[in-house]
């Protein structure tokens, strides 16, 4: 089973960003990745499964809004809201 990590890391998120949408250009932690169009719809979906698991938390849906997934900073901030 995978180990459980129970901090955030805006490092490791940009990772898996990059490596499972591929953006085009440069992406960093302040990247409005909604507005430029590196994750839609169906990634946020990926994305909050992505956190669910790794992190040990439910994101409850009233808290399923593009502010929340608006960058790296930001979906951090949730996740540790969240813990």
């Amino acid at each position: 089973m995978k180990e459980k990590t129970l901090v955030p890391d805006e490092d490791a998120l940009l990772t898996f960003i990059t490596s499972t949408y591929s953006p085009a250009g440069h992406l960093s932690k302040k990247t409005d990745l909604i507005r430029d169009e590196v994750i839609d719809s169906y990634g946020i979906i990926e994305l909050i499964e992505f956190l669910e698991e790794t992190y040990s938390i439910q994101i409850p849906d009233e808290r399923i809004e593009p502010d929340s997934f608006r960058d790296v900073s930001a979906i951090c901030a949730l996740v540790r809201s969240l813990l």
